[in-house]
């Protein structure tokens, strides 16, 4: 059974959504500051998409996590910014407003996952349709682009609209294969029969 603790004070305030959402990000905030991780702008940020939210807080729409982050942040407990290295990752960050005690397990656990990489910092930046970006798998594709190293927006956009088609546990399965087998492409799941021959017999789409 999921449980959650929350500061009752901030539920009167704002509803219980929003304090669960807030007691999460103290959290996540706490660990970026006692490893001395994400420090902008004079706060520690975490950072999360909607669809990840609804993930870790499955009993929660996308609209009722959108209205308690909203509440959150219209209260002046949290803030929100943008402090992604690569212009199409449109990940959304947070930091608490106020201080932040130091949690006692210190530096037991950090954060999973990572904003995308700015692979090509000089080249054109590379807008990717939101919705569809928001369907992938973000530590699954960072490794993946730190794998492939792209030098062109091609090769990105043909990963991203063929990772979008898999659930997030799948991806990581197909990244994981790829990168293990040292493949140049992503290819779609395929029972063991027809692993061996899918790979002799890939497409073009694939080969990205």
């Amino acid at each position: 059974m999921m449980t959650h603790k929350f500061d009752t004070e901030i539920a009167k305030e704002v509803g219980v959504n929003a304090a669960i959402l807030y007691d999460n990000i103290v959290f996540w905030c706490d660990k970026n500051k006692a490893n001395n991780k994400h420090f902008y702008d004079g706060y520690y940020w975490t950072y999360n998409s909607v669809r990840a939210w609804t993930e870790l807080f499955p009993y929660l729409g996308k609209k009722a996590i959108e209205n308690a982050l909203k509440k959150l942040e219209e209260a002046g407990y949290i803030k929100s910014g943008n402090y992604n290295k690569s212009p199409y990752d449109r990940t959304k960050w947070y930091c608490v407003l106020g201080k932040i005690d130091l949690p006692k397990r210190g530096n037991e656990n950090i954060q999973k996952g990572k904003p995308i990489p700015d692979n090509k910092p000089d080249n054109k930046p590379y807008i990717i349709d939101d919705p569809l970006f928001d369907k992938l798998n973000k530590e699954a594709f960072n490794e993946w682009l730190e794998y492939k190293k792209y030098k062109s927006k091609n090769g990105i956009t043909k990963s991203i609209n063929f990772l979008s088609k898999y659930s997030f546990k799948e991806q990581q399965e197909i990244v994981n294969r790829s990168i293990m087998n040292e493949w140049k492409g992503l290819f779609p799941l395929e029972s063991k029969e027809k692993k061996s021959s899918a790979k002799r017999k890939a497409s073009k789409e694939f080969l990205i």
